[in-house]
């Protein structure tokens, strides 16, 4: 993303909307392998992360879990 990375990206929508249910997805970036950066945004609330690649039922899995 051009002006934030993911992990600033969640921590900016839950400082707007506090009951926003988070679907992290993450292939990884320059300055944080994709693990690591799924786990913080795990740590910071997200309620699913998804690592790319990943399957259609994955994601369906992770909007049921964010729906719940």
């Amino acid at each position: 993303m051009p002006e934030m990375d993911g992990i600033q990206a969640i921590m900016e929508i839950q400082t707007m909307q506090p009951q926003a249910r988070i679907i992290a997805i993450s292939g990884g970036s320059a300055r944080m392998e994709k693990a690591q950066g799924l786990e913080t945004a795990r740590r910071l609330g997200a309620v699913a992360v998804l690592e790319k690649p990943f399957e259609v039922d994955a994601l369906l899995a992770a909007v049921d879990a964010a729906a719940a």
